[in-house]
């Protein structure tokens, strides 16, 4: 529906602009939401590095779900000066889909503040838990060669004390491993996030001073609206966590299946 503009023309829309207005505020919130949830994420595993006792604390199983709904608050508060003071949104024959008058420095400074916000702050939470973790996997592999020490030269029964703690310290430093590694893998997501909106961005903030074209919005469009697909893509990547949950439900869906099919065979 949000392309159909591309078919019909403005036309189409003449009479519908209430459907342009939905159809505009519903993209636009979609895609600054793409933005936030990597910015949460990013917030997320900084607390998590920094303060673990914190995080426990914080993300609950109560907290949680209020948390996720953050982003999609965040969207929708940033479309709401759109309709407040700048005229709402109307279809613009050159992107060929419904947002504010691109003609309009403000609305347009607006958007790029917020999205430059959003990806200063993952880029933040990115580096300050890196640098936690790096810290922290120094402090224990200097710890670590002592306590090996220490195991050789002590008795049995405090060996094995010491060797538990020894055992400790080898899954902590796997661990960090583990985090420093995931760490990267999201910093080049926020990256490739930030890369692929690139072309619509400078489009929007620069549209006052020279017109694009048809060939290059739909270009920035498209190439923009991969990235909340790639973010699924990325989750996979990133963590075993997530790949793990895929196929449980992937699994799910298909027991669930071959259920209904015995159940559908036995009662015939």
């Amino acid at each position: 529906m949000a392309k159909i503009g591309v078919v019909q023309g403005e036309l189409y829309y003449y009479h519908r602009w209430r459907l342009c207005e939905f159809l505009g505020t519903v993209c636009f919130s979609a895609c600054s939401c793409a933005f936030w949830c990597i910015t949460g994420l990013a917030v997320n595993r900084m607390i998590l590095v920094c303060s673990p006792k914190q995080y426990k604390r914080i993300f609950t199983w109560r907290t949680t779900p209020i948390f996720s709904f953050i982003p999609w608050c965040i969207a929708l508060l940033t479309v709401l000066p759109m309709f407040i003071w700048w005229g709402g949104m109307e279809f613009d024959p050159e992107t060929m889909f419904c947002l504010s008058d691109l003609d309009n420095m403000q609305p347009n400074m607006f958007l790029a503040a917020v999205m430059s916000l959003s990806v200063i702050l993952s880029f933040m939470s990115i580096i300050v838990a890196q640098f936690r973790i790096k810290a922290k996997r120094r402090q224990l592999t200097a710890i670590a060669p002592n306590i090996s020490l220490m195991n050789v030269i002590g008795s049995d029964r405090k060996g094995k004390e010491k060797n538990d703690n020894t055992d400790d310290i080898t899954e902590g430093l796997r661990q960090e491993h583990d985090d420093i590694a995931m760490s990267g893998r999201l910093l080049a997501a926020i990256f490739l996030s930030s890369f692929i909106w690139s072309p619509a961005l400078v489009a929007f903030v620069t549209h006052h001073i020279m017109n694009y074209g048809r060939d290059f919005w739909a270009f920035a469009s498209l190439l923009g609206h991969m990235q909340p697909g790639l973010d699924c893509l990325c989750y996979v990547i990133i963590s075993k966590y997530f790949r793990r949950g895929y196929k449980n439900a992937i699994r799910l869906i298909f027991c669930c299946k071959k259920r209904q099919r015995y159940a559908t065979v036995a009662n015939a």
